[in-house]
């Protein structure tokens, strides 16, 4: 867990998020936390959108799916993640 945090910080000196900013995120674990840890402290507008969602796991046929890359459902998104406003496909039509 200690890597991601290195990593984002490197990301943070490249690309800073500013008050300004809207982060946007799919519905799997990962990024969401991706996104909040990068979001930290900055009250930008943050969503999730199915749009972003990966359209096909795993890459590799024989591969599988990791737990953090799996989609979430709305309700777990808006329990583990309250600060992300959930926008469905619907409602950005």
């Amino acid at each position: 867990m200690e890597f991601i945090f290195i990593r984002i910080n490197h990301i943070r000196q490249y690309l800073p998020i500013t008050k300004e900013d809207v982060v946007v995120a799919s519905l799997t674990t990962r990024t969401l936390q991706t996104a909040s840890i990068l979001s930290e402290g900055v009250p930008c507008k943050k969503v999730v959108h199915p749009s972003v969602a990966p359209r096909m796991f795993p890459q590799k046929p024989e591969g599988r799916t990791l737990p953090c890359d799996m989609l979430k459902s709305p309700e777990h998104i808006k329990n583990e993640f309250p600060d992300f406003k959930l926008i469905s496909d619907e409602s950005s039509k």
